[in-house]
């Protein structure tokens, strides 16, 4: 769907951009949230488990707009704003996965946040009859890139770790009959031989 949001500024504070495009009106708020990844792990002799800190956990972030109808009659309504983003909501790539954006806005960008994923959207309506209220939910999104020598590494350290054949062979020679005449339940061989009257 074509929607005019030109007069946007892409540099004012409350202009957002996913990839090149400009989402509609200004934001109404935008909230940043990110955490520290912490682990748990034993300690020997210490009771419990201590905390051991991982890295960081992928940001949230969350953008609420009023839509609003434009004026002069003719401009797009907050209907049609409301169908503009849930067309970047419903996008997918050539696999049909849900696409990744680089979400671009001076907050963001002060946060350190390049690409994300658009996780949900929330939209309700007023009492009045020309605005709606949309919530835009993002996670951060980091590819993991897995290069040829972190294969190679890794084949390397499966084959270091998988037992030779001259282990094996060992392990096999060294392989002893159990001794089936100590509490055997089978009966001994000569037990078996018939006995041949006299």
């Amino acid at each position: 769907m074509a929607l005019e949001v030109s007069k946007i500024a892409s540099k004012d504070v409350g202009a957002v951009k996913l990839d090149s495009s400009l989402l509609p009106d200004a934001i109404q708020s935008m909230g940043i949230a990110q955490e520290v990844k912490m682990e748990r792990v034993e300690v020997e002799g210490r009771s419990g488990r201590a905390k051991l800190a991982e890295g960081f956990q992928d940001a949230d972030i969350t953008i609420e707009y009023e839509l609003t109808d434009d004026s002069p009659e003719g401009g797009a309504t907050a209907m049609d704003k409301l169908q503009y983003i849930q067309d970047f909501f419903r996008k997918t790539d050539n696999r049909g996965k849900p696409n990744v954006y680089r979400l671009s806005n001076e907050h963001t960008k002060a946060r350190k946040i390049g690409q994300v994923i658009f996780l949900r959207l929330n939209s309700r309506e007023t009492n009045s009859k020309d605005t709606l209220i949309a919530a835009l939910h993002f996670t951060e999104y980091e590819p993991i890139a897995v290069t040829i020598e972190d294969q190679a590494n890794q084949m390397s350290l499966e084959v270091a770790t998988r037992p030779s054949e001259a282990d094996e062979l060992d392990e096999l020679m060294s392989y002893e009959e159990p001794d089936m005449s100590i509490g055997s339940p089978w009966p001994a061989d000569d037990a078996l031989v018939p006995e041949v009257p006299s």
